[in-house]
């Protein structure tokens, strides 16, 4: 019946779910402090050399519009898996984030192409915002539908804790590499490495992902065909759904992001 609650999963299949999910905010975050990490190191790698000071703004603005399609990417996605399930759309973002991750890695510099080289680098940074704003909603809720129901909060929870610890190795990889390499070799070939070596973790993350299912809440509701057919356009049209979205979005999450990287 469509008021059943959804079946409890074997706690096997729980921690395999929390670990997938566990290991994509890791990547996430990993990817994008890198990317801000070395955003000093790019204004002159990617940007004309002629202007330092514009460079370096046009840097940090190629980091920034990451955040700004992060909403799009968000509504994007999350559309999409409440159309078509969570399980395709967690394994697509974590996909479009690792490529385009990787994808800076093997960046050409504005020396061997010319301006090129800064429009590759906005787009790869375009995808990666896009594909993060799929993700934290994607692994929050993917996760939050395989916990048992009084344990919710501990399991969505863990995704918190990765956060940093994605932004420690991040960080202590970059400064490890400065230390063993000289700056004419870390400026040359040095910045590239924490890019290609996310190939590893989005290998890890991949193989995770492949092995789960879809969630026990999606399963019931099409089986019982309560899918919403147009999930973004009801939120937009639905005042009281508005008005949270809202409140969550300017309030919430960018008060928080205006803190966290002040």
């Amino acid at each position: 019946m469509a008021g059943n609650p959804p079946p409890q999963e074997p706690a096997s299949i729980q921690r395999k779910v929390a670990i997938a999910a566990c290991f994509g905010t890791f990547l996430e975050w990993y990817d994008f402090l890198t990317f801000a990490s070395l955003a000093t190191y790019f204004s002159v790698l990617f940007f004309p050399p002629d202007n330092p000071v514009a460079a370096l703004l046009a840097s940090l603005a190629t980091f920034g519009v990451g955040m700004l399609v992060r909403p799009l990417g968000a509504a994007l996605f999350g559309s999409l898996a409440d159309k078509y399930g969570r399980r395709p759309i967690f394994i697509a973002t974590i996909m479009l984030m690792g490529l385009a991750t990787f994808g800076v890695g093997l960046l050409p510099t504005y020396r061997q192409v010319g301006m090129l080289a800064p429009v590759l680098l906005l787009v790869l940074r375009l995808l990666q915002g896009f594909s993060v704003g799929g993700e934290i909603g994607g692994s929050a809720v993917y996760l939050t539908e395989h916990a048992p129901d009084n344990r919710r909060g501990i399991y969505t929870s863990v995704l918190q804790l990765m956060g940093p610890l994605g932004i420690l190795v991040s960080t202590m990889q970059i400064l490890l590499l400065q230390a063993l390499l000289s700056s004419t070799d870390f400026n040359a070939w040095g910045w590239r490495v924490p890019f290609l070596c996310s190939a590893v973790l989005l290998l890890v993350s991949l193989k995770s992902r492949l092995n789960l299912h879809e969630s026990p809440v999606f399963r019931q509701m099409r089986e019982n065909k309560t899918l919403s057919v147009t999930p973004l356009r009801e939120c937009f049209t639905d005042r009281h759904t508005l008005g949270r979205m809202e409140l969550l979005f300017f309030c919430i999450s960018g008060g928080g992001s205006l803190l966290f990287f002040s």
